[in-house]
């Protein structure tokens, strides 16, 4: 899904931040609420949307300006989670008569469903360029272990010791990011290479920490109550809006970090970039015409830096809304150095987006 770009990232770091960001509402399939997932190189977006006014929602991708439907397995909800470079969608859907929920993978128009490490449910929750899907799948309808899915099969991932793992991103190179318990039952951000998982460890002992995406030099973000970047062996806090809390959910290959993060005192989200050891508030460059829209989240970036994200109206109504540069960075003339950049959500909401499903 990421492509690597050779330029000076810290003057492509001030571009980015330096510019406004045209907001674009994505509209609906018909209901109210709805939420942004992933994006591509190409600006397609997915994730699902309320078709109805009951709350039933169906994954979607969004592509120039139109919102598809991409349907389910015969039952009532889906939900769309990554999309790679050609399009490929990796999400979940229920079964006929919602009796269960599987991950799968939308290929245009063939859908197709991924099975289950066990005979219970699965999620998919993040593709990359080869169309491998990772996710997680129930074992013996009480846990559930991290999966790797490709045309061989479904692999068990496994654990740190622990009873549960998930996993939620995979780069071009096959490495995998999500979380694991440990024997403990601690919960450890981590990654799978080769099928070998690894412990990113936490910040402070005691304290869980989560990863959300993974770039393609394989550079990691996530959360440890505070938005984390993990690179080169090394752990390192991105800090805060001026609260006490945040989460990363995405990377690109440039290095820039979008997530939310608390304002101060704690009440307020709003969405953030982070770039070269500085964050900014999005909302601070919205262009005029949606002065009176809160984004709150940024749920992932691509390599143009455009931006799939969650908004609130002026009448609080959830909206998913795609951010672009303006102008777009590809028409900045940037003056480098000759220096080559390094080409690594709030926790996943398992249990949110598995009652969006299972409900």
């Amino acid at each position: 899904m990421k492509k690597t770009i050779t330029l000076s990232f810290s003057l492509l770091a001030a571009t980015s931040l330096a510019q406004q960001y045209s907001l674009t509402d994505l509209g609906t399939l018909g209901g109210y609420t709805v939420t942004a997932g992933g994006i591509n190189a190409s600006g397609q977006i997915v994730g699902n949307s309320e078709v109805t006014s009951n709350h039933v929602a169906h994954g979607f991708v969004w592509s120039n300006g139109v919102m598809t439907d991409l349907g389910t397995f015969g039952g009532t909800k889906s939900v769309g989670h990554d999309i790679n470079a050609s399009g490929q969608i990796a999400g979940t859907a229920n079964t006929a008569n919602n009796a269960d929920y599987r991950a799968c993978r939308w290929s245009g128009s063939e859908m197709q469903d991924l099975g289950a490490l066990d005979v219970g449910a699965s999620q998919g929750l993040g593709i990359n360029d080869s169309g491998q899907v990772v996710g997680l799948s129930y074992i013996a309808s009480s846990y559930s272990h991290a999966f790797l899915w490709s045309n061989a099969g479904m692999q068990d991932l496994k654990t740190l010791g622990g009873l549960n793992s998930y996993a939620v991103r995979i780069n071009s190179s096959g490495q995998v990011v999500g979380t694991s318990q440990t024997s403990t039952n601690s919960e450890h951000a981590v990654y799978w290479l080769n099928g070998v998982i690894h412990d990113l460890g936490t910040p402070n002992e005691g304290q869980g920490s989560h990863a959300a995406d993974i770039n393609d030099a394989g550079q990691i973000v996530g959360s440890s109550l505070r938005p984390i970047l993990w690179e080169n062996g090394s752990m390192q806090d991105l800090g805060t809006l001026g609260g006490t809390g945040g989460w990363a959910y995405g990377i690109n290959n440039s290095g820039l970090i979008v997530g939310s993060s608390y304002l101060l005192g704690d009440g307020l989200l709003r969405a953030f970039m982070w770039s070269g050891g500085v964050m900014r508030d999005l909302n601070s460059f919205l262009d005029s015409s949606r002065a009176d829209w809160t984004v709150y989240e940024a749920t992932d970036i691509n390599d143009n830096g455009w931006i799939c994200a969650n908004a609130r109206d002026s009448n609080r109504v959830q909206h998913a809304v795609l951010l672009r540069p303006v102008p777009e960075p590809s028409s900045v003339i940037v003056i480098t150095l000759g220096l080559a950049t390094k080409p690594f959500r709030r926790k996943l909401r398992r249990r949110r987006l598995e009652g969006s499903i299972a409900d």
